[in-house]
């Protein structure tokens, strides 16, 4: 967007500025009330949950769910490792940010997020969950159980937070 100048804005300009901004909250809030509605559907069905540390089961490196999706969001029926899979393009799909020293081992380089079917996944040792991710600082984690802890948006967004702890406020307000 072009800046204009203070001699320049006029009350016109300033109105679609600030439709402008609120257009855009409002595509935001419908994403994420969208996004929240599928998942409060689909969070009991799932084995893993965002902030699990999981370990691939073929390629052997762990990391951090980050989202998921109750199906594929492209087709995967042609991927390599999903041969043993009975309709890939049926089930749960994780976003993992993987360990990067486990990436380096397993794929000769750092990757920064995996797309991985829920059948190549398990749950990490606990033992393994000492993990080097790259994630965003607003992330925590859980001194229990290792596990990592997604802000609050996220984890309202993916159904994990069902009490709306004031998401939907900050939301709105931003």
């Amino acid at each position: 967007m072009r800046l204009q100048s203070p001699e320049t804005v006029t009350p016109l300009s300033l109105a679609t500025l600030h439709l402008r901004a609120l257009l855009d909250l409002s595509l935001e809030t419908m994403d994420i009330l969208c996004q929240r509605q599928t998942s409060v559907e689909h969070v009991g069905k799932l084995r893993f949950a965002i902030g699990d540390i999981v370990h691939h089961k073929f390629f052997d490196f762990r990391g951090v769910v980050v989202a998921w999706d109750p199906k594929p969001s492209i087709d995967v029926s042609r991927w390599d490792g999903l041969g043993h899979v009975d309709n890939p393009n049926d089930i749960p799909f994780y976003h993992v940010i993987p360990d990067q020293g486990d990436c380096v081992e397993a794929f000769g380089g750092e990757r920064p997020m995996r797309y991985v079917c829920e059948e190549n996944l398990e749950e990490c040792p606990p033992n393994r969950k000492m993990i080097d991710v790259d994630l965003e600082p607003d992330w925590g984690r859980d001194p229990k159980d290792g596990s990592y802890v997604a802000p609050a948006e996220l984890r309202f967004k993916y159904g994990e937070d069902l009490e709306d702890d004031g998401a939907t406020e900050r939301c709105l307000l931003r």
